[in-house]
């Protein structure tokens, strides 16, 4: 009977979405029956937050401390690290930090990185990072490398330091990569993440997403990350972003909307490609404080959606590919190939907007 209870017990737990509110969950727990403890625990810390909002700082810090406690019945059981930096409505700061609308903070964020140091050593299993910190942290990926902890689906927002690529290629096996609003960097940069880092996981990877902040960098996507893109046929969804620029006449091989396209239709298990234009550059398009796009930065925007949907629609996809199964995604739309057998000219096949569910109801 008992060992049915604790079963019961571990279905119920599952079954719910418990999470840590505030430290009294901590102490409740050492007081509690040890096989209880014992259930809960792999539930209950499998997935670590850390919010370091104005409202929330005394929380985190207070949970911080007692995960960086050595040793931690905690650390064999978390898989997933989701952790926030500050952000400052006010526009405080200088530099890009202004113009984003983000605060450093360089005192919270000490304070919490070093806890965070401390308690990460031991996670061995930690698996999943979802890392929204405004600022480089190179100390967390070099921790995570001589930890050899090898994570499986990282989430990164503006943090594409030297250190974070240098983690990347230390290892094989990742599944999942999802870097947003790249800060601009020196091509060196994106040039040893396309040629050390990313062909670690050619093999593995089924997720990438890489969005720049703006355009004029080789974060977007071209000729340049052609090669090593063609390798990645594991690839299930990439979203990539393009510069305005480099948008020419439809089916030209100069146009980066068919190289991407092309690229597509190489890929066996790609099921979701989504094409972003890379945002205006500040220079051409200044931006308020707060990061609200003003209208030509608006209608530069709209300018390039409509000019990749229009080498989409126009796009003629190889003889091979006419039954391909992927969508493209273009500004939240859904486009598919669709055969055209009335077509004066013979069977055509283009790619041709989805209706929505409300649309065809």
């Amino acid at each position: 009977m008992r060992y049915v209870s604790q079963f019961q017990m571990f279905r119920c737990l599952r079954s719910t979405a418990i999470q840590i509110d505030d430290k009294k969950d901590l102490k409740v727990l050492r007081t509690v029956n040890s096989d209880f403890c014992s259930l809960l625990d792999p539930i209950l810390f499998s997935t670590i937050q850390i919010r370091l909002e104005d409202t929330k700082v005394s929380d985190a810090f207070e949970k911080l401390k007692v995960l960086s406690r050595d040793p931690s019945r905690i650390s064999p059981h978390v898989q997933k690290l989701d952790f926030r930096s500050p952000v400052n409505s006010q526009g405080e700061g200088n530099g890009l930090m202004k113009t984003l609308g983000l605060q450093k903070s360089p005192k919270v964020q000490k304070k919490a990185s070093l806890l965070l140091l401390k308690a990460i050593q031991s996670w061995k299993n930690l698996c999943v990072v979802n890392f929204r910190y405004w600022n480089d942290f190179p100390e967390l990926w070099r921790i995570l490398e001589s930890e050899k902890i090898h994570l499986q689906d990282i989430t990164v927002y503006f943090s594409t330091d030297q250190a974070f690529l240098q983690y990347l290629a230390s290892y094989s096996g990742l599944v999942h990569l999802r870097t947003h609003q790249i800060l601009y960097t020196r091509s060196s940069i994106t040039s040893y993440f396309l040629t050390k880092a990313l062909p670690k996981h050619t093999g593995s990877l089924q997720t990438l997403d890489l969005y720049p902040i703006e355009e004029g960098s080789q974060w977007s996507f071209g000729k340049h990350s052609l090669p090593i893109l063609s390798k990645c046929l594991e690839l299930r969804s990439l979203s990539v972003c393009v510069d305005a620029d480099d948008i020419h006449a439809p089916n030209s091989k100069e146009d980066v909307v068919t190289m991407c396209l092309n690229l597509a239709h190489t890929l066996p298990r790609l099921s979701t490609l989504t094409i972003d234009p890379a945002r205006g550059q500040s220079k051409r398009f200044p931006r308020q404080r707060t990061c609200v796009p003003d209208a030509p930065y608006r209608a530069h925007e709209r300018k390039t959606y409509d000019e990749i949907v229009t080498r989409v629609s126009n796009f003629k996809p190889p003889l091979a590919s006419k039954t391909s199964t992927f969508e493209v995604i273009i500004d939240r739309q859904s486009y598919k190939i669709q055969v055209d057998k009335t077509s004066s000219s013979g069977v055509v096949a283009a790619y041709r907007p989805i209706p929505e569910l409300s649309e065809i109801v």
